[in-house]
């Protein structure tokens, strides 16, 4: 069963509508022979939104709604209704893609075709009549060779470790030497704003050896950046060497 507010409620914005007695009038019920003796909820508001043709600039993301740097859309902008209050950053029109279609996107040189798309309201997502045609950044001109050289080693312990433990990195000189990145401008200065380059995880296991042990760090990447693809790692993990050394525990009753 279909709503028409201009029929029912002659140019009002706001209202309620009687469901049961909406429900009670329809012909199509009627046709099947039955009468509709209640019905949940009885009565719902209605807010009626007057729509206006406007030109939207259309933008493209990921599934997870992540900005994908565009290298051309085609044609940039879409003319569609929309509430006529809507100005600014809110005429944007949207382009979803998944995986696979952002690998077209980028490799392919006819791009990816898709509608635009808006939400006029939660459920409420209207197509564009037009396709447009998306070509994406490709990865290898998106990032660039750079190498960070002042990073910092962010020691991570559980609370069973600290204070009870000291963590001795013995090859401290080679785990902080320059690091090989493939980044964006962006993302290259967020991770170097982050407050370790490196961390170097230790496991409440490892107390359990007094002898040189041995891991991979792991490169502290800002996650907006990793999620994005704009920064990946271009040279082997380091190893650390480190040891666990307990802390001299102080004697009930004595001070330092």
């Amino acid at each position: 069963m279909f709503y028409n507010p201009q029929e029912e409620e002659k140019g009002k914005k706001q209202y309620v509508l009687d469901v049961f007695d909406f429900l009670r009038r329809s012909e199509q019920i009627r046709k099947l022979g039955l009468t509709v003796e209640s019905c949940k909820p009885e009565q719902v508001k209605v807010n009626v939104v007057e729509l206006a043709k406007k030109q939207l600039t259309v933008k493209c993301f990921d599934q997870s709604r992540i900005p994908l740097k565009a290298e051309s859309i085609e044609p940039s902008k879409v003319e569609m209704f929309v509430p006529a209050d809507w100005e600014g950053e809110r005429l944007t029109a949207e382009v979803r893609l998944g995986a696979g279609e952002i690998q077209q996107a980028r490799t392919r040189e006819d791009g990816v075709t898709k509608k635009p798309y808006v939400e006029l309201g939660p459920g409420q997502r209207r197509e564009a009549s037009e396709q447009v045609t998306i070509k994406l950044v490709s990865e290898a001109e998106q990032l660039k060779d750079y190498t960070i050289t002042s990073a910092t080693l962010g020691r991570c312990l559980s609370a069973n470790l600290q204070g009870s433990y000291r963590v001795e990195v013995t090859n401290l000189e080679e785990v902080l030497r320059p690091i090989a990145i493939k980044a964006t401008e962006a993302a290259k200065q967020a991770y170097e704003l982050q407050p370790f380059q490196i961390i170097l995880y230790v496991f409440d296991d490892d107390k359990k050896s007094t002898d040189e042990q041995r891991r991979k760090v792991v490169y502290n990447f800002p996650e907006d950046s990793v999620r994005k693809g704009e920064i990946i790692l271009n040279q082997q993990p380091v190893i650390a060497r480190f040891k666990l050394t307990p802390l001299a525990r102080a004697e009930p009753g004595t001070t330092d």
